[in-house]
């Protein structure tokens, strides 16, 4: 029987013997479709995590920006009534003529301006932390 099947098979002329599957393409073409796909959605995934760590990151900005800026803010504004009230003391002493409250005003202001504005932020954000304040923004 082996000897008829090859008999046979040297019958079929070689010219009719397909070269290709048909649909084998379309099969191979539907799988890299289906693997770009698959990659699309990693990397928007991929995207999603990003721009969720983007988020994260101008949040805790934010955050830092707005602590800092309420720190300075209150800083500058004990500052500014400090300096007032001793250049009132010293408009006092101008307008009664008294040289000891001149000198006191004078003294108030530069023991002021010489104080690091930054120092006092810091040592008041020290002490709001150690006392497990927590600084409403």
């Amino acid at each position: 029987m082996s000897n008829n099947i090859i008999k046979y098979a040297k019958k079929i002329p070689t010219n009719k013997i397909p070269t290709s599957v048909p649909g084998l393409g379309a099969v191979i073409d539907s799988k890299e479709v289906f693997d770009a796909f698959k990659e699309l959605l990693k990397t928007q995934k991929e995207i999603e995590a990003i721009r969720a760590e983007k988020e994260v990151y101008l949040a805790e900005i934010e955050a830092k920006y707005k602590t800092y800026k309420y720190l300075f803010d209150k800083v500058f504004e004990e500052r500014d009534k400090s300096l007032n009230k001793f250049f009132d003391v010293i408009d006092q002493g101008i307008a009664t003529n008294n040289v000891d409250m001149i000198l006191a005003g004078m003294q108030n202001v530069t023991s002021i301006v010489q104080s690091s504005p930054l120092a006092q932020a810091k040592e008041m954000f020290v002490n709001t932390l150690q006392n497990g304040r927590k600084i409403e923004l």
